[in-house]
């Protein structure tokens, strides 16, 4: 796919860069780093004509292997000049391909969306109008009505966090909670690895009819092959071994696999284990790793072109709905953020039309 968009790319295109910066409200992160201020570095390609594309390389504390001082390190070695055919993207860190691809896609597509240029002319009429997207409840104080609202509306499908051993008998309330919200809810959740009380949380999971719990304990763990009962999914192992990780996947049990494209090194990748994922007969959902408003909008084109495939088709609800503090992105000099992809809401991704990533 991006084979066809980098031949058709000018020779010779500019390369700048600047970095953005989020001052949140609350920490945000993971299992195994938080945070309070969430950085990244916007990368813009021109062409001779003056035509820009924009891309977002957001390495993820203490997920990425990468740092963002060495997608810096990376950007200062290709220069300010980008020759596509000349750069090997597979020996860049993985964010920042994944930026160079998003800013190639949103240059190459003209007056066409981002996501045309990624698929071709028969597939373009099956592209979805929209997208479902899952709602993140990590705050335990919150979740509830936060829940509430997002079922107001339209939202049927939920994500958990669950493993904070002192927070086990709150976390198997809300998922009862969420069960007595309406039979069509979908309540999937998110163990980090770290899902200890199963005693508490077991049954718990097996009563709300949890649609899968993501990484319930590390890949390497013993207790791994003794998992039963819920359908598991893999999330974090797939960054650091993608290709043992998809062979070996439903010998651990595991039915799901979430694919973040800033981990696994950019939108090629992503297409390719999502297509072998498929052939494995595993389930695909596309997710975010806390991107901010460019790289969230290359998400959304990645998985409306996706959908265009049966053969690469995602599954159910995708992890791309905005989080809490994406939108306060600012670039170095400018006093206003980056504005969010309009076609982006909290429970639906919608089809858009304008050109490019529809950034403005």
């Amino acid at each position: 796919m991006l084979r066809r968009v980098i031949a058709a790319m000018h020779p010779v295109l500019s390369l700048s860069s600047t970095r953005l910066v989020a001052e949140l409200d609350r920490d945000v992160g993971h299992a195994h780093a938080r945070w309070r201020t969430r950085r990244a570095i916007l990368v813009t390609l021109e062409d001779a004509s003056g035509q820009r594309g924009r891309g977002e390389a957001a390495p993820l504390p203490g997920r990425s292997v990468e740092t963002l001082e060495d997608v810096e390190r990376a950007l200062a070695e290709l220069g300010t000049s980008f020759e596509p055919s000349e750069v090997d993207l597979r020996a860049l860190p993985p964010s920042l391909r994944f930026a160079l691809e998003a800013a190639m896609l949103d240059l190459r597509a003209g007056e066409r969306p981002a996501y045309a240029a990624l698929v071709d002319d028969v597939r373009v009429p099956r592209v979805p109008e929209r997208l479902e997207l899952q709602v993140m409840l990590d705050d335990l104080e919150e979740a509830r009505e936060r829940a509430a609202e997002a079922f107001a509306q339209g939202a049927r499908t939920f994500k958990v966090k669950i493993g904070r051993p002192e927070r086990a008998s709150d976390e198997a309330a809300l998922l009862t909670s969420l069960r007595e919200l309406g039979r069509e809810v979908v309540i999937r959740a998110d163990a980090n690895g770290r899902l200890d009380d199963v005693e508490t949380l077991g049954p718990a999971l097996e009563r709300a009819r949890v649609e899968y719990v993501e990484d319930p304990c590390a890949i390497d763990d013993e207790r791994l092959a003794r998992w039963t009962g819920v359908p598991m999914a893999l999330d974090e192992p797939i960054a650091h071994d993608a290709p043992h990780v998809l062979s070996t996947a439903t010998a651990h049990g595991a039915g799901v696999v979430v694919l973040k494209p800033t981990l696994i090194g950019g939108i090629e990748a992503t297409l390719a284990l999502a297509a072998r994922a498929r052939m494995r007969g595993l389930k695909v959902v596309l997710s975010h790793a806390l991107e901010g408003p460019v790289g969230l909008a290359a998400l959304a084109h990645l998985a409306l072109a996706a959908s265009a495939s049966s053969r690469r088709a995602l599954w159910g609800a995708q992890g791309l709905a905005p989080w809490p503090g994406c939108e306060r992105f600012v670039a170095e000099g400018a006093s206003e953020p980056i504005a969010l992809p309009y076609y982006l809401g909290a429970t639906r991704l919608l089809r858009p039309s304008s050109p490019g990533l529809g950034l403005g």
